[in-house]
C-alpha cells in the first residue's frame, strides 16, 4: 500500500472511532438520564400512593359513620312508628 492510501485509511478509522465516542457518549448521557427519569417517577408513585392512604381512611371511616347514622335514623323512625300507633 502507498502511504497516501494509509494516511486515508487511518483517517477513515480516525474518523469512525470519533463517531463511535460520540454516540457511546450519548448512550452514556442517556442512560444517566432515564435512571433520573424512573428514579424520579417511582417517587411521585410513592407520593401520590401516600395521598390515596391518607384519603382513604377518611372515606371509610365516613362509610362506617353513614352506616351506623342510617342504622340510628331507622331505629328512631320505628321509635315514632310505635309511638304514632
Amino acid at each position: 500500500m502507498d502511504p497516501l492510501s494509509i494516511s486515508a485509511s487511518h483517517i477513515g478509522f480516525l474518523q469512525f472511532a470519533g463517531q463511535l465516542g460520540t454516540m457511546v457518549s450519548k448512550f452514556i448521557s442517556a442512560d444517566k438520564d432515564a435512571k433520573r427519569a424512573v428514579r424520579g417517577l417511582r417517587e411521585e408513585i410513592n407520593y401520590l400512593e401516600r395521598i390515596i392512604h391518607e384519603l382513604q381512611q377518611p372515606i371509610e371511616n365516613h362509610g362506617a359513620t353513614l352506616e351506623n347514622s342510617t342504622k340510628d335514623f331507622s331505629q328512631l323512625q320505628a321509635c315514632r312508628n310505635v309511638q304514632s300507633n
